[in-house]
């Protein structure tokens, strides 16, 4: 399917994973919403609950409309297709690079509450707790992630070992013998 062609009827599995997290997001704003003031306990809960559920909600969308894929290489391809493309790619990585500021911002918000799990603390919904924990934890678990993996990779290479990224192609490990079959 084309790049950035809206109108392209959706066929594959790929196409609808953007926007599965579409419900989830609905109810995230809804019960920020609904429950605005029912967070004394940590006051901008509610705030980043809304601000959270708008934002991924149009990374989805985006993503969807565009029809921009998943694999790295498919969007190294695209971006070197043409000016456009690459364009439309790096907003899109810049609006998920500030998502991530979001959620990181939420979990500040309920990090000194984990104590009060799954209750929420005193002044604060329950409802309302675990929903805006469970939305900024989750991303945050992955942005931690990613850096440790970054890391890893990072002394891995400062030691002299072969870094093959995830979506770069690995490097041949296979050694020819005498037969001319290779021998691993």
């Amino acid at each position: 399917m084309p790049f950035g062609s809206p109108l392209v009827p959706r066929t594959s599995k790929g196409d609808f994973m953007h926007m599965i997290k579409l419900p989830m997001n609905i109810a995230v704003m809804v019960i920020g919403g609904m429950d605005y003031s029912n967070c004394s306990a940590i006051p901008k809960l509610t705030t980043f609950m809304i601000t959270f559920g708008v934002m991924n909600s149009l990374v989805g969308l985006i993503s969807f409309w565009f029809n921009i894929p998943d694999d790295m290489k498919e969007k190294e391809a695209i971006k070197k297709a043409s000016e456009s493309n690459a364009h439309i790619l790096n907003a899109l990585s810049l609006f998920q690079l500030a998502f991530l500021g979001v959620a990181i911002w939420g979990f500040s918000q309920v990090a000194p509450y984990i104590g009060d799990f799954p209750a929420g603390p005193d002044g604060c919904e329950s409802g309302v707790f675990l929903c805006g924990f469970i939305s900024s934890a989750i991303p945050t678990a992955i942005v931690a992630f990613m850096v440790f993996y970054g890391l890893v990779l990072l002394v891995k290479k400062s030691l002299g070992m072969e870094v093959a990224l995830p979506w770069e192609e690995a490097p041949a490990t296979a050694v020819e013998n005498k037969d001319g079959a290779n021998a691993v």
